[in-house]
């Protein structure tokens, strides 16, 4: 059964950049990629979740010293090297029940370093993608167990089986 009745299109997840895709940065260049991070995002993407990057990170003029100050081109292209689908950065109006861009990002899920309780552990990615699954999805945990292993044991996931997420994802969210 559906958990939110916000008419949204699919299910959406935020993922903050800094410390939780990338880490050990030294803002504003990029640090490593966050283990499972591309392995997680991308299977959500492939089974029909959105994917919403948000950051703080910009590109703007500084008025004062009238300089161009641009930190979202390198996350950009960091996300791009490292083979990181998502739907949008900062914006989620094209998804959400509402016709406005809004200040926060609208999501089912939020992931940040900064989140009550966020446990920066390798198993951050698994664990959110097991939280999506049972939690947000309805998916079985027995299902979401087997996936997050095959993921951590760095094993694909079978096109069959992506394909059968896709159709579940399709059914319970309309």
């Amino acid at each position: 059964m559906r958990k939110y009745n916000d008419n949204s299109v699919a299910p959406i997840i935020a993922i903050d950049f800094d410390n939780t895709i990338s880490i050990g940065d030294k803002y504003p260049e990029c640090g490593k990629l966050r283990p499972y991070a591309k392995e997680v995002i991308n299977f959500l993407t492939d089974i029909g979740v959105k994917i919403v990057i948000y950051t703080s990170r910009d590109a703007a003029i500084n008025q004062d010293e009238q300089v161009v100050c641009d930190d979202l081109t390198p996350m950009i292209t960091y996300l791009k090297e490292n083979g990181i689908r998502y739907a949008s950065i900062n914006k989620s109006v094209q998804f959400a029940p509402f016709l406005y861009n809004s200040r926060k990002v609208y999501a089912h899920r939020y992931l940040d370093d900064r989140n009550f309780g966020f446990n920066d552990s390798v198993s951050v990615f698994p664990n959110m993608l097991f939280d999506t699954l049972v939690h947000l999805l309805d998916i079985p945990e027995k299902i979401a167990y087997y996936t997050c292993e095959e993921i951590r044991n760095n094993r694909e996931i079978k096109f069959y089986e992506i394909e059968q997420y896709k159709g579940y994802v399709k059914e319970f969210w309309k």
